[in-house]
């Protein structure tokens, strides 16, 4: 069967519970480790797709006329532990097409549910993986609001912006 896109998955339990932290001459400052959760589009095409493939519609110009062409590609919210010697993945959401109603009558344009609420799914799961490993979680202007906010705090990380 298929691995998981999730590292979480392959967490050392003394890391997740934070037992292997323990300050050392090289790592003083142990306790305070950070998280970055950002936006990362992975691939885009306009001649190759799969079921789970986003779509955008992109003007362009082919001898010297302006067409639209369908562009498919994916886009995650990554998870990177902060650390002076490398950045390391903890986890990776899919930001996946937003459900339409059953219940609607009209017709409804797909859209793609937004780089946001993916990130709340993974700010859920870092907790409920990493524990305590994680204090602060440091992210973009476009997490300036209250939904992210109440999570993180929610979580009992505190948040930095960049």
């Amino acid at each position: 069967s298929p691995r998981p896109l999730s590292a979480a998955a392959d967490a050392p339990t003394e890391a997740a519970s934070g037992k292997d932290l323990e300050p050392t001459p090289e790592r003083p400052g142990v306790g305070h480790e950070g998280a970055a959760i950002d936006g990362w589009e992975s691939f885009c095409s306009y001649n190759r797709c799969c079921d789970d493939c986003l779509t955008r519609q992109i003007k362009t110009t082919v001898s010297c006329e302006i067409i639209e062409r369908t562009q498919y590609y994916h886009r995650f919210v990554v998870a990177l532990l902060l650390d002076e010697r490398m950045d390391v993945v903890l986890d990776i959401e899919p930001i996946g097409w937003k459900d339409i109603p059953k219940n609607t009558t009209e017709p409804v344009e797909p859209r793609h549910e937004g780089e946001q609420t993916a990130a709340l799914r993974l700010l859920q799961r870092l907790h409920r993986v990493y524990g305590t490993l994680i204090d602060v979680i440091v992210c973009d202007g476009l997490y300036a609001n209250g939904p992210a906010f109440t999570k993180i705090d929610e979580l009992g990380y505190g948040n930095l912006r960049r």
